[in-house]
């Protein structure tokens, strides 16, 4: 998606907004309040942010603006940029005493400047955050660190994180030699445990090994070959589909059906993914695994490798665009940092990672009691 445009007035002292991971991607565009047309902007912009001192305000398409609460803009952004529509944010975001926010409050995230690992991957960036820059050359000083974090209310308390590197650090603010230190593969999960509260240090030390143990071994098999379900080697060219089966013990939610029959639903209890993707082009695309097989897929071996291809398009990693845990499709075949792994799990699974890699691509898995 196309950098998200926000708009600063003269008034406002953009160094005192709180930053969010989104910013990287986002124009920050300093105007005259006077002379601000918001309804030409509209006509050029898909959506845009427009601050002020005490709120900001958001825009879509056309219509009233939403007046936000600084305290979720980090959620909010994730939203805009997720390409969400009006009525979804409406929704998402309820009014609050005049003011669209969330209840969850955001967890401070501080990041060395020189090497901001942080804002590769996207993925935690569902908990709300923002974050401050610290210099790699400086002792950090977590004392110093817990002091901003109790000086913003609106943030969570109990905990902030640390980034440097590929080396994340949580910290517990009231006291700070209480820290636990995890690497990327489970910030996602871990991150969102403390912002809801519902983990402490004691407990995801205790899972910590467990999730060591869920992770893709990120070692290449010597003469790897694709297989289908019944281990029957796929040869180069062949078309093949992820085909979903609906799991046998889910029962459907039929209120959630009532009205409609299994003729108008083609996917009438059944299961099915979506791998988040996008062309070469920009465009957003998802790949789908549906019951009746969805997108379909060929691969080719150069060089003992295996690719993946869609489309007669190569299936990679961008890695340019700081969204490791995105597929994209492109004609070139990818260079090594850009490849695709492919892992066989002891339960019979097949995980996609980075090359190398041990986090593994992003799907939403749609369950049939959803139709």
């Amino acid at each position: 998606m196309p950098a998200l445009t926000i708009f600063v007035p003269e008034y406002v002292n953009v160094d005192t907004i709180d930053k969010c991971f989104r910013d990287k991607k986002s124009s920050f565009e300093h105007v005259d309040s006077a002379t601000f047309d918001a309804a030409a902007q509209q006509a050029l912009h898909k959506r845009f942010l427009f601050l002020e001192k005490e709120h900001f305000l958001v825009y879509f398409d056309e219509g009233e603006p939403f007046k936000c609460h600084y305290q979720s803009r980090g959620m909010i952004m994730n939203v805009l940029y997720d390409d969400h529509n009006c009525e979804y944010f409406n929704v998402r975001f309820p009014d609050v005493n005049g003011l669209r926010m969330t209840e969850q409050k955001p967890i401070h995230y501080f990041v060395c400047s020189e090497d901001p690992h942080a804002l590769r991957h996207y993925k935690v960036t569902e908990v709300n955050s923002i974050l401050e820059y610290f210099d790699s050359k400086e002792d950090v000083d977590l004392a110093k660190l817990a002091e901003i974090v109790k000086s913003k209310p609106y943030c969570v308390q109990k905990y902030f994180i640390i980034n440097k590197g590929t080396e994340y650090c949580a910290v517990e603010t009231n006291n700070v030699e209480n820290t636990f230190i995890f690497n990327f593969e489970h910030r996602s999960s871990i991150v969102q445990a403390l912002a809801a509260g519902t983990a402490t240090f004691d407990t995801l030390i205790e899972n910590y090994k467990h999730l060591e143990d869920k992770l893709a071994n990120p070692e290449r098999q010597a003469g790897f070959k694709l297989r289908d379900s019944n281990g029957k080697v796929i040869p180069d060219g062949k078309e093949f589909a992820i085909q979903i089966l609906s799991d046998p013990e889910d029962e459907s939610d039929e209120e959630e059906k009532e009205g409609f029959s299994s003729g108008e639903l083609p996917f009438h209890n059944k299961d099915w993914i979506a791998i988040n993707s996008y062309m070469e082009d920009g465009n957003d695309y998802f790949l789908f695994g549906q019951p009746n097989g969805g997108d379909v897929f060929e691969c080719e071996t150069i060089d003992d490798i295996v690719y993946l291809k869609h489309n007669g398009g190569y299936l990679y990693f961008d890695i340019d665009d700081d969204q490791s845990d995105y597929i994209c499709i492109g004609k070139a075949v990818p260079t090594k940092e850009r490849r695709i792994q492919i892992h066989y799990t002891d339960d019979g699974y097949i995980c996609l990672t980075a090359w190398g890699g041990r986090v593994c691509v992003t799907c939403d898995w749609i369950k049939g009691s959803y139709f």
